[in-house]
């Protein structure tokens, strides 16, 4: 039996405006090794937006990575969507398409 390839995670975190939420966030990946494709923050009226995408995750990695950020008191809410389209967290080792001639 073959495994599927991990695909790519989004995790779109509702958080206070707080410095140390971001460090926080970014932490839990620090701890599995990995550096996320992206990162996108906005300082909102009430709060920071947090948007993050990491590729190559196992459902179960990206599931305890949202619980864990989940159980910080100054983040709110965390959702976790699986990018089946691969469009903005593919592998970066892949090769990159051209729009030149």
């Amino acid at each position: 039996m073959t495994k599927d390839p991990p695909l790519g995670w989004c995790f779109q975190i509702d958080a206070h405006a707080d410095p140390s939420v971001l460090p926080r966030v970014i932490n839990y990946f620090t701890q599995i090794g990995v550096v996320p494709h992206e990162v996108r923050v906005d300082l909102v009226e009430d709060g920071l937006a947090i948007f993050l995408a990491q590729a190559g995750l196992e459902a179960r990695q990206a599931r305890i990575i949202a619980e864990k950020m989940r159980s910080v008191p100054l983040i709110r809410s965390v959702e976790l969507h699986q990018d089946f389209e691969r469009h903005e967290i593919d592998d970066p080792s892949a090769p990159v398409e051209s729009d030149k001639p």
